[in-house]
């Protein structure tokens, strides 16, 4: 089996190993490593708005991979587990590479299966995450596993709010660790967890569930806490 550096060297289909996903390279120059994971709808050929914080962090010593897992409608979900597999073993594998900080931005179901592979994971390295409009359950265990974890959700996001059922259902229909984060953020208080509210007032229901990615304010909100955190 190839090592991680060969792996992340060109663009790879993590199926060549847990038959799952798609990792792919855009650059190797640095000790900072940042992994996005986009939400449903999405094509592995098709860039997601969250490719436009490529640059961003690029500019910040990231380098920067793309986790994509395919094109699919609310059944993809049935595979999060199985896809969280594949983020998994590429967290557990960079821990033998030179890479010292890790950063996981997730947006939507992507961070459901954030949420699931950290969890997973027996690397020792704790990431920071950033979950954008999350549909993930409030109460989380993140805070123990991650160095911090910030959460940017919108009170407006139509999604969750239609979605919010979904995550009544058994485990063998949706992936338990479904709920309304997007709307709410994090419940509880965590030395290492940070609520961001959106002042989106757009009506449009895919702004309302992108909104610091498509909204003007919210994205120079986004961009302004990237830089904050780790300007080099």
């Amino acid at each position: 089996m190839a090592n991680l550096a060969e792996t992340l060297s060109r663009p790879l289909h993590v199926a060549s190993f847990l038959r799952i996903g798609m990792i792919e390279c855009v650059s190797k120059v640095s000790t900072k490593l940042a992994i996005i994971v986009h939400g449903l709808f999405t094509k592995d050929v098709t860039d997601s708005p969250l490719d436009n914080l490529t640059p961003l962090l690029k500019s910040l010593g990231f380098d920067v991979y793309h986790f994509r897992y395919g094109f699919s409608g609310i059944n993809k979900t049935l595979e999060n587990k199985k896809t969280s597999e594949g983020l998994t073993w590429i967290l557990n594998s960079i821990s033998t590479t030179s890479y010292t900080q890790i950063l996981l931005i997730g947006h939507s179901n992507g961070c459901a299966i954030i949420d699931m592979a950290v969890r997973q994971s027996n690397s020792h390295l704790r990431p920071s995450i950033i979950f954008l409009s999350p549909l993930v359950r409030r109460k989380t265990s993140l805070s123990k596993y991650v160095d911090r974890l910030d959460i940017f959700y919108n009170p407006r996001d139509i999604v969750s709010y239609v979605t919010r059922p979904l995550a009544l259902l058994p485990d063998f229909l949706v992936r338990s660790n479904w709920g309304n984060m997007a709307t709410k953020g994090s419940a509880g208080y965590y030395s290492n967890v940070f609520n961001h509210k959106s002042l989106c007032s757009s009506f449009n229901p895919w702004v309302q569930h992108n909104p610091f990615l498509l909204d003007k304010h919210d994205t120079y909100y986004l961009v302004c806490h990237l830089k904050y955190l780790f300007s080099v």
